[in-house]
């Protein structure tokens, strides 16, 4: 997942406010924070480096693309990546070896922002907007399985920005970065069954300005696949039997950004982007999946939250902050933040090293590994962990 550099500027004019309220954690007076746990340092042995497969950007360098997605397969065996020019990278979790890479879109235009796993895990969703499609492929050949249908007539390229197979893998969601619309497909067919239509952000009267769509972040299914939740402006709860929103209590004044769901489908946690003392994407929030309330929230301030995961137990909630606006520069990194589920207090801190930018997190079915996809200034990198429900320690690859 990346965040648009234009968001802060888009959410300036909208004077969002923060969700704040009785359960956020308190900062403290005068903008103190509350202590950190140590910062762990995963540098030594945690890297699997990507291939040496630069290509050339639109200013004519050479270089190698950054993750920008991950997931594991259900059965834990398998990590698939996507980049900033469409690779798909797969890779041998347990080892860091690479069994395949191949492409799935144009290198200038297409970066892989989204991808899914099947439940089967014998099938991948992603973006491959040089063919005006989203497609399912085989993680093992790199093979097209199916093109999904989309508007022909539209002339504007379906960029997904969230993508999620329905639990039984009949349904396949996409949200879309231009139209907004959030498509519903038949997973084995491609054929589009429903368009959900786009959020709006109302535009500023007094200037004559019009209303736009907002682009859709992230798409989450319900365990029992009768919910699809959306974000991206607010929090859409949208019930698929009834092809219909949900009544939610999302605050009607909250920005919702990317978006989680636990295991168990009783919460999601929502990166929010809120005016008030913040810019950005500086805030987490726990929701009842129910009803779309926000049970607790916790705003990282300065700090850029780029993506977040639930371990499979529900219990933790693994986040990627940047620490960016206000910092020195030489104090500027990303580091994972792992924060208890039910209180949002931090559990703990890691790094890995100044020169790994991360763009996304994954978690293993077992809940025990953490792959955090980036880059360095010079390579694809995927940095590992290992998780044991109370502390994080450096990866260890098998033999």
């Amino acid at each position: 997942m990346r965040i648009s550099t234009g968001v802060a500027s888009l959410l300036a004019a909208l004077a969002l406010p923060t969700l704040g309220g009785a359960n956020a954690p308190s900062d403290g007076p005068a903008g103190a924070r509350p202590p950190e746990p140590a910062l762990v340092d995963l540098t030594a042995d945690s890297m699997i480096f990507g291939p040496d497969e630069k290509q050339k950007n639109l200013r004519g360098e050479y270089v190698n693309g950054a993750i920008v997605s991950a997931a594991f397969s259900p059965d834990g065996k398998t990590l698939v990546t996507g980049d900033d020019f469409g690779m798909v990278k797969v890779f041998d979790p347990g080892s860091g070896r690479r069994r395949i890479s191949f492409r799935a879109g144009d290198p200038y235009q297409d970066p892989c922002d989204a991808l899914a796993l099947s439940p089967d895990g014998r099938t991948i969703a992603v973006p491959a907007k040089v063919r005006g499609r989203v497609a399912t492929m085989d993680p093992a050949s790199g093979r097209i399985v199916r093109e999904m249908q989309t508007f022909l007539d539209d002339p504007r390229p379906p960029s997904a920005q969230g993508l999620a197979f329905s639990p039984d893998g009949k349904l396949l969601a996409g949200g879309m970065a231009v139209s907004g619309e959030t498509l519903l497909w038949d997973a084995a067919s491609g054929r589009l069954l429903r368009a959900i239509p786009p959020q709006m952000i109302p535009g500023n009267r007094e200037r004559g300005g019009q209303d736009v769509p907002a682009s859709v972040r992230g798409v989450a299914f319900s365990p029992d696949g009768s919910t699809l939740y959306i974000s991206g402006y607010r929090l859409v709860m949208w019930d698929v039997r009834e092809d219909r929103p949900r009544p939610s209590e999302w605050p009607g004044d909250a920005y919702a950004g990317h978006l989680t769901i636990s295991r168990d489908g009783t919460r999601l946690a929502v990166i929010g982007a809120f005016q008030g003392r913040t810019r950005g994407f500086s805030e987490l929030a726990v929701v009842e999946a129910a009803t779309g309330r926000v049970l607790c929230s916790v705003d990282e301030g300065r700090r850029e939250i780029v993506d977040a995961a639930f371990t499979p137990d529900g219990r933790t909630i693994v986040t990627v902050v940047w620490y960016c606006d206000g910092e020195p520069r030489e104090n500027r990194r990303f580091i994972l933040r792992l924060r208890e589920a039910s209180t949002l207090r931090p559990v703990a801190t890691a790094w890995f090293g100044r020169e790994f930018w991360i763009n996304s997190v994954a978690i293993s079915p077992d809940g025990r590994t953490i792959a955090a996809g980036g880059c360095s200034s010079s390579r694809t990198v995927i940095g590992m962990a290992d998780w044991d429900g109370t502390q994080i320690r450096p990866w260890r690859a098998n033999p």
